[in-house]
């Protein structure tokens, strides 16, 4: 049978999400993007938090690069995943004198891209659809062919984030 695969995205509804501040001074975005994980270390990284009044900790980070709590990889780990260069985030709220460790996410580009994705004559996808037979035993993972930097999970995957006590992602079926 073949699986269903979900972008994973940040879930709009939440007001006064964190937001980490200056990443882009130490991380180069097109290295996440482009997966030039060899230009990426593992040392840890600190970055400081925008000021608000209720700043709320979600399990995801979409932008400016990808960032999951450390809830999330234990669960990424405990599940076998192994497809994903991880860097240990911290942000630092002054304000409160608090560190919450995220992790950057980097899953791995492969060449899963179905003959029926649509394209945007600016080369964007209008519709991305994957070649399960293609993805193989990946369970996270980013398409290889791409503009996007869509991260990529499996319905297995889904089904137990949504079924445990995860907050501030959403996924959308391909």
């Amino acid at each position: 049978m073949k699986s269903r695969n979900f972008y994973i995205m940040k879930a709009e509804n939440i007001n006064n999400a964190v937001e980490p501040k200056d990443i882009t001074k130490s991380i180069k975005l097109e290295y996440v993007r482009k997966n030039l994980i060899q230009y990426l270390d593992t040392q840890p990284v600190q970055f400081y938090i925008k000021e608000k009044p209720n700043n709320i900790y979600p399990d995801f980070i979409e932008k400016p690069i990808p960032l999951i709590s450390d809830k999330v990889k234990e669960f990424f780990d405990k599940l076998g995943i192994k497809s994903i260069f991880y860097k240990p985030v911290m942000l630092a709220d002054i304000k409160r004198m608090k560190q919450t460790l995220y992790w950057l996410v980097v899953p791995r580009k492969i060449d899963c891209m179905s003959d029926e994705t649509l394209f945007n004559r600016d080369d964007s996808v209008r519709r991305l659809k994957i070649d399960s037979e293609r993805v193989g035993y990946y369970k996270v993972f980013k398409v290889n062919g791409i503009l996007e930097d869509y991260i990529i999970v499996d319905e297995s995957v889904v089904s137990i984030l949504s079924l445990s006590n995860f907050f501030g992602l959403k996924f959308e079926i391909l």
